[in-house]
């Protein structure tokens, strides 16, 4: 408890110092920053205004008392948004962890916004610590199934480059981290081939509203919608399932457009999404079967699935 309001003072004084021109790059006993003490405290107004200082470069002015300049002579930042603790934390990996239960996802959101790095890994100072200095703040938020956290990571770039999220996942067969993580990667555009515009037309067509007729929204023109390749090759997979399609392609389109996705592509729970889908590699993964919605899918050209288990299937 005395620990505990020691860190609430501790966070109370980031913004006093700050008005009073403090060093914001001074560390404590835990080399922390200002930074990983606010973070650590939920003070969303501290952090913002650390790393407004931070992308300033200059005197600022706070409460009619002047801020220190927060670049030094040869104009480097005072404040290293991704400085490590003690225990090779940065300021994300402290917000991902948030509480124990869940991330401090606001902070998590600023943090990336204003240029942490995502797939920055521990650095342990302290050779007593026992933190994993491979383990990445994508795998925190996965090992504790956060998955609102996940998909703003893999927004922002965060990749599991060795499959060690995506294994332990399909380990567990927790189909909703490997449904996130499909989400966000191994979706590309696929330029050879296009979509079967007569089966989208028909689905638009579909889209009626409560009078009966053709809804305006649904009929609006589908020329700007991308052919989509999924990559899903060699990522430890021992199934299938509709819903990892549907949210990769939905994914694709909301990254891919200026304006929101067509509200016709998600209907059916986003099924009518994979219509885009021109190209899927499934090869060298572990299937013992392939789903029979892939040889309903309209615009469909390709389908690897080479160097699988798979037996018999039906069409």
């Amino acid at each position: 408890m005395a620990d505990r309001q020691r860190r609430q003072r501790s966070a109370d004084t980031v913004s006093k110092d700050l008005c009073v021109s403090a060093t914001v790059s001074v560390l404590d006993m835990r080399r922390r920053m200002p930074l990983h003490v606010a973070v650590i405290n939920q003070r969303l107004d501290a952090v913002r205004r650390l790393l407004s200082v931070r992308a300033s470069g200059d005197s600022a002015v706070h409460g009619g008392r002047a801020l220190r300049r927060c670049r030094s002579i040869d104009r480097q930042p005072l404040i290293d948004i991704d400085a490590a603790d003690a225990d090779g934390y940065s300021p994300l990996h402290l917000a991902v962890i948030g509480d124990g239960i869940k991330a401090y996802t606001d902070i998590v959101t600023l943090l990336l916004q204003c240029g942490a790095d995502v797939n920055r890994s521990p650095t342990t100072l302290c050779e007593r610590s026992s933190v994993d200095p491979s383990i990445s703040t994508l795998s925190l938020a996965c090992q504790r199934r956060d998955l609102a956290t996940a998909e703003v990571l893999l927004q922002y770039g965060a990749c599991d480059a060795d499959l060690t999220i995506m294994s332990s996942a399909v380990a567990s067969d927790d189909t909703e981290v490997i449904g996130v993580l499909l989400s966000r990667q191994h979706a590309y555009i696929d330029t050879k081939y296009v979509v079967n515009r007569a089966a989208l037309l028909l689905v638009q067509s579909q889209c009626v509203d409560g009078t009966g007729n053709t809804s305006q929204t649904g009929l609006s023109s589908f020329s700007s919608l991308p052919s989509i390749m999924i990559d899903w090759h060699a990522l430890t997979l021992e199934r299938l399932i509709l819903s990892w399609l549907s949210k990769a392609c939905l994914a694709y389109v909301a990254m891919s457009l200026a304006s929101s996705v067509p509200p016709w592509l998600l209907h059916n729970d986003g099924h009518f999404a994979t219509y885009l889908i021109t190209r899927i590699d499934v090869s060298e993964n572990h299937l013992i079967s392939l789903p029979s919605m892939f040889f309903s899918l309209p615009s469909l050209r390709i389908l690897i699935a080479a160097s699988n288990k798979v037996g018999l299937f039906s069409v």
